[in-house]
């Protein structure tokens, strides 16, 4: 499935919203990302670090082994390294 530009442009918005520190409207537009287009690899990264972040580690964990199967299946070598380094931080983290 081909990503369109407005996927793109949601997934600047949550970043931009991330970056302002305004987690929750980052949270809607990463979610509303997840919900029409599964295989945007980029914001399983971003949500789930934002999740690791507000201590919401069982979501955050969810989808980054989400993104990882995704990534798996697109034969994405550098999304997929990206996506296991955040999964063994936020493991990490929590113990």
């Amino acid at each position: 499935m081909k990503v369109s530009q407005m996927t793109h442009l949601c997934n600047t918005l949550g970043f931009e919203y991330e970056s302002a520190d305004d987690y929750g409207q980052a949270l809607e537009w990463y979610e509303k990302i997840l919900g029409a287009h599964k295989d945007y690899l980029p914001v399983y990264y971003q949500s789930g670090l934002l999740y690791a972040q507000l201590g919401k580690y069982d979501r955050a964990i969810e989808l980054l082994k989400e993104g990882i199967a995704i990534a798996k299946s697109q034969r994405d070598e550098k999304t997929l390294r990206e996506l296991t380094a955040a999964l063994d931080q936020v493991e990490d983290d929590m113990e």
